[in-house]
């Protein structure tokens, strides 16, 4: 607990969501009292270019935090979120495929990080 305190307020969310969906619902029912409001915010970046709507939307759907070692590969991200905006609102799947541990992930998640692209999508 001592760890995630001294993370972002999504952290914190995050560890709450994660104690709910894994069974440990009376845990996380401790922790309840002690989640950080949301806040409509200004829709401003932070340093990494990612806007409060886009964080708070990627904690509460469970999406993973941007490594601390993280290496950028723009042309597999902007191909993800290309196929992503060709779905535009019809249902249908993205499917991202490679060896186990060679960073599906981690890509999908970056692309997520796009605000428009997670606003006008999903």
């Amino acid at each position: 607990i001592n760890i995630i305190l001294t993370k972002d307020n999504n952290s914190y969310r995050s560890f709450y969501n994660a104690l709910l969906h894994e069974g440990y619902r009376d845990l996380a029912a401790l922790l309840q009292d002690g989640i950080p409001a949301i806040s409509s915010g200004n829709g401003k970046s932070s340093m990494d270019g990612t806007t409060s709507y886009v964080k708070t939307t990627l904690c509460e759907g469970g999406v993973p935090q941007r490594p601390v070692v993280f290496v950028t590969r723009p042309k597999l991200v902007d191909a993800i979120k290309q196929k992503l905006c060709c779905l535009g609102s019809d249902p249908g799947w993205v499917t991202v495929y490679g060896m186990a541990g060679c960073g599906k992930t981690v890509l999908t998640a970056e692309a997520l990080r796009d605000h428009q692209l997670l606003e006008g999508t999903f």
